[in-house]
This record gives C-alpha cells, sequence and structure tokens, in this order.
C-alpha cells in the first residue's frame, strides 16, 4: 500500500488472470496519452508466447478504489551479458554470461501519470522481480532517479546502471496544417526542401509518387518494394539486417496492419521504389522505426524528400498530432523536428558476486567510453569523432 493510502499494487503471472484483466488493461491503455503500441496487451502476447506452459507476459497492477488505475508490464526473458569489442561495422563478444531478466514493455508505465501512482508502479515491479538478476528498462522515461534511492532502501537493494546516460529522441509537433508547419522552419531550411524536391521530381522526367501502406493485403507488396530500396542502400553495405527477414517477419507486419497499427510509406520514382519507412500509428501518433534510401539516388536527396513527402501526408490525414523519428539525433532528424526528449536504458541489478563480475566488464567500458568522450568534448572534437564512427563503424 502506498504510504498515502492511495495506491496499492499486486502481480498478474498467469494466463487466466491476465484474461481476467485485459479489458481494464486495453482501458488504461487506451486513456495514457503516450501509449504505444508494443505495451498493448495483444502486441505483447503475439511477440512474447508463453513458453513450456510458463507465462512470458506478466504484469504489476496499480488499483485504487478496488479499480484498475495504472499497469507495469514485463516480459520474462533469459538475458545473455556480453562483453564486447567495438570493430569497424561489428561488435566482437569476448564472452557472454547467461542471467535471470524481465524487461519492462515501453517507455512508460501504463496509466495515471502522476508521482505517487508511478512510484508506487516502480516498487511494486521490484519488489516482484526480487529474486530475478536484472530488471531491464529499454529506452525509458520513467524518472528513476529520485525514485530509485527511497525504493532501494525499503525493497530491492539494487545496483542502477545507465542512469546517466541519455538517448535524444526528436520528434515533430504537427502544426494546424503542412503550410503553416513549412513556414515556422527557418526560410533557407524551408527553400532547400523545395528546391530538392523540385529537383527529385523533374529528373530523368519521370513521375515522383509517396505510396501509403497500412492494408494487410498491401504488406506483401511493401515488404517487396522494401527490400529492393534496402539492397542498394547504406545500411545493407554496412551488414543491417532488412526487413523481411523470413516468414515470420512478413506475418508481423500482416498481423500489425489487421490491428489498424501498420503505417509505412515508399517514396516511387515512376515504378521505381527509391525510399521507404516502416513505422506504427498509435493514437494520434506516428512512430517511425526503419528507414532506408537506395544509393544510387543518393544525390538527389531521396531521404529528406520522402520525410517531407511523409510529413505532408500526415498533416492532410487529419488522425495524427505527432511525428516521432525514434531514437538517436541523426541528421535528417535535427532539420525536421520541433520537439525532443530523452530516454535511458537502464539495468537494476541484484547485488551478488557472480553478478558483480559479470558486469564489471560492460561498467568498465560504460566508464572508459564515458571518460573519453568527455576528453574530447572538452576539445570540442566530440562531433567529429561521432560523424567519424557513423560512417566507418555504424551498421
Amino acid at each position: 500500500m502506498h504510504p498515502a493510502g492511495l495506491y496499492s499494487t499486486r502481480v498478474v503471472t498467469g494466463s487466466e488472470e491476465r484474461e481476467a484483466i485485459a479489458d481494464d488493461w486495453g482501458r488504461c491503455w487506451v486513456a495514457h496519452p503516450r501509449r504505444q503500441v508494443q505495451q498493448h496487451l495483444d502486441a505483447l502476447l503475439y511477440d512474447n508466447p508463453d513458453r513450456d506452459g510458463r507465462p512470458s507476459v506478466q504484469a504489476v497492477v496499480l488499483e485504487a478504489d478496488a479499480q484498475i488505475v495504472g499497469i507495469a508490464p514485463f516480459i520474462i526473458t533469459p538475458l545473455d551479458v556480453t562483453w564486447r569489442i567495438r570493430l569497424p561495422r561489428r561488435w566482437c563478444t569476448v564472452l557472454r554470461f547467461r542471467v535471470s531478466a524481465v524487461e519492462v514493455a515501453g517507455e512508460e508505465f501504463i496509466g495515471r501519470l502522476d508521482i505517487a501512482a508511478q512510484r508506487t508502479l516502480l516498487e511494486g515491479l521490484l519488489d516482484a522481480c526480487r529474486e530475478v538478476d536484472v530488471v531491464r528498462f529499454p529506452y525509458t522515461r520513467i524518472a528513476l532517479d529520485s525514485d530509485v534511492k527511497s525504493t532501494t532502501r525499503q525493497h530491492a537493494h539494487r545496483w542502477f546502471r545507465g542512469l546517466t546516460r541519455e538517448t535524444p529522441v526528436l520528434a515533430v509537433q504537427l502544426s494546424e496544417d503542412f503550410s503553416t508547419y513549412r513556414q515556422a522552419m527557418k526560410k533557407k531550411r524551408r527553400d532547400n526542401f523545395r528546391r530538392e524536391a523540385r529537383i527529385l521530381d523533374e529528373v530523368n522526367g519521370s513521375s515522383l509518387r509517396l505510396r501509403v501502406v497500412t492494408d494487410p493485403a498491401e504488406v506483401p507488396g511493401f515488404l517487396d518494394l522494401a527490400d529492393r530500396v534496402f539492397a542498394e542502400s547504406w545500411h545493407a553495405s554496412r551488414g543491417a539486417t532488412k526487413l523481411r527477414k523470413g516468414d515470420r517477419s512478413e506475418e508481423r507486419f500482416v498481423w500489425l496492419a489487421a490491428h489498424g497499427w501498420l503505417r509505412c510509406y515508399v517514396l516511387l520514382k515512376d515504378e521505381e521504389p527509391i525510399a521507404f519507412v516502416s513505422g506504427l500509428q498509435c493514437g494520434r501518433r506516428f512512430q517511425a522505426v526503419r528507414t532506408a534510401y537506395s544509393m544510387a539516388w543518393a544525390r538527389y536527396s531521396p531521404g529528406k524528400v520522402l520525410w517531407y513527402r511523409v510529413l505532408e501526408d500526415l498533416h492532410e490525414s487529419g488522425a495524427f498530432d505527432e511525428l516521432n523519428f525514434g531514437y538517436g539525433e541523426w541528421e535528417y532528424k535535427r532539420v525536421m523536428a520541433n520537439d525532443s526528449y530523452s530516454v535511458r536504458t537502464v539495468d537494476a541489478i541484484r547485488p551478488g558476486i557472480r553478478n558483480a563480475l559479470i558486469w564489471s566488464g560492460p561498467v568498465a567500458y560504460g566508464w572508459l567510453r564515458a571518460t573519453l568522450i568527455a576528453a574530447l568534448s572538452r576539445h570540442r572534437l566530440d562531433h567529429r569523432i561521432t560523424r567519424w564512427s557513423r560512417r566507418h563503424l555504424a551498421r
């Protein structure tokens, strides 16, 4: 029970218990202003089916006045902690350790956003997972800094790794219409976008068009086009995986579309695909997931033109308030974004000799990396090194 007596928590573990709260789960999810597809119960169960009769998807539920008002969904999954060395375009694994782990789904807990509710859910989650080696919060917005100290004293006595390393997320808060958004840009940037779009439209005398894909029946055709783009992309040259990795990946795209969550774009020059974006639509938010363009068209900035057309389409649809570019701050995101926030990937590690040894390698690497970045920043070399590493090391 929360000290103020407002909230209590309980753990939902079995499939029957999950089924019993499915309606409440859906209600809390729909009411959450920044809900994500991966937090919906159906999506969680699709991506994380039960193993050997044991439920993979569990949750801590928050109750007030005998009603569920918040949910902290988590996934039981083994984790391999690796000691790795960064080599050009790939990581080299030196050692690997298997630990028990749970992963919290989504950037925030679902439901009420007040501090007392979020803190009670956090305490309930850490208490429920006290025998687990690590509770992982991937790309989280949950306010751990102030709550962790009091929580660990009361319950978990955890080591926390990753509290200080932030990952930026850039977004566009959509305007009343595309013209208003465009006018808010700096004039030089606005003129550059128009010029690049005009040149790409006119080159070779072939038509330039944007295809929007949301229907399940259109998914196979979209993946065919995306595969063609990806094969000629910068990402493919650096060993990244393509969208269609097998029957399961295509099936998942179809499943997402059937639930109304898939939204993808392909930019075509006549009948030739030259760039694509795959993403998710959830509430009034479009979340970009993957993007690539054909290097054969690189001189004409097809990636920028694609995003320009995507923003125009989102404005004209009237169905969206936000385009979320996802994690990282690549240049194309910075020139279009008008909003941002930060997330962190935090590991809450159960103390012990074995875990101390296992995490000593990643912790030492993280400390060394942070020290080098700080030294480079003092000499104003950090941006140069970032550009170099993206060119030679990134995938």
